[in-house]
């Protein structure tokens, strides 16, 4: 639109521009320089191939779960994007969640009566401080030899940074097979079943 709200015409020298009044409207051009988006954002173009669709939508993938997100779109065509409109609501949240199990997880024996847990920490933390892990063992691959539960477990508070950590489990029988399993844990409690 031009200073006078009507449409803009292109005169066909294309080096002078009327609006449908006959005046010269006043334009305000912004330059923006490529470059890089400041830390935090990110940027995609959505192809829209069916054109005669009214709503498109796009699934946002690989986001932390209890960080705040704000979206903003932009139509584009040959000539360019135009102004971004913000979501409603204007920002979301993914739910924080029960964490995914352990990574890594090696059962090594450490003596004739032992054995030494390893693991790292779960691809996801559900949006929450992994604040513990429970170690489970038992001679029965259902852990429930004890009762319904198994035989031996352990709460294992992790340091800052224990990359793999780990754990002794001790007094076992020397000869007999062993079921080790890990779970994370955050405010949403145990990871599911390892």
């Amino acid at each position: 639109p031009s200073s006078s709200g009507s449409m803009i015409t292109i005169i066909q020298d294309k080096s002078k521009l009327i609006d449908d009044i006959g005046e010269t409207p006043s334009l305000r051009v912004d330059l923006v320089t490529r470059g890089e988006l400041p830390t935090g954002y990110n940027s995609i173009v959505v192809p829209s191939e069916e054109h005669s669709k009214v709503h498109y939508e796009y699934i946002l993938t690989e986001l932390t779960a209890g960080q705040p997100y704000k979206v903003q779109v932009s139509a584009s065509n040959d000539l360019g994007f135009g102004r971004p409109h913000a979501s409603h609501p204007s920002e979301l949240a993914p739910p924080v969640q029960k964490p995914s199990v352990p990574t890594s997880i090696i059962l090594q024996v450490a003596s004739r009566n032992s054995l030494e847990v390893f693991f790292s920490k779960p691809e996801s933390n559900g949006g929450d401080a992994i604040s513990l892990y429970r170690i489970d063992w038992d001679t029965n691959q259902e852990f429930d030899s004890a009762d319904g539960v198994p035989i031996g477990s352990y709460t294992y508070i992790p340091s800052n940074h224990c990359e793999p950590c780990s754990h002794q489990i001790s007094a076992l029988v020397q000869g007999q097979n062993y079921f080790v399993r890990v779970y994370s844990y955050n405010s949403r409690g145990y990871s599911f079943e390892p």
